[in-house]
């Protein structure tokens, strides 16, 4: 009887040995994994910043082109001899993106008029 606890205990002292060892093994993995959670949130942190940095950079340069637009139209209302042309650039893209959807519009009707033909 008393071989039979201590082969009890053995086999309960080594399966707690290897749960250890388990545990172990986990927690050197959960550190890992704390650690790269925190290495991306600092590259997320990072990239944030220089998208909003170049956010900036380009929101002060198209103000900068807007004001040396002004400019330009202004000389050239003072110093051309022909009128200025009627559409300004934010009318042009205003045209264009009319002009492409009426072209998107004639394509997508030829389409279903090819596949009304095809039936």
């Amino acid at each position: 009887m008393e071989s039979h606890y201590e082969h009890m205990l053995q086999e309960t002292s080594t399966e707690m040995t290897e749960l250890e060892a388990s545990i172990r093994g986990k927690q050197q993995l959960m550190d890992k994994i704390q650690e790269e959670i925190l290495s991306m949130t600092v590259k997320k942190e990072l990239l944030s910043s220089g998208i909003n940095k170049i956010n900036h950079r380009h929101q002060e340069r198209s103000e900068q082109i807007d004001v040396q637009q002004k400019e330009i139209d202004q000389k050239m209302s003072q110093f051309a001899v022909l009128a200025p042309p009627p559409c300004t650039r934010k009318s042009s893209l205003k045209y264009l993106s009319a002009s492409f959807s009426a072209k998107r519009q004639r394509i997508t009707g030829f389409k279903y008029n090819l596949e009304q033909w095809g039936q």
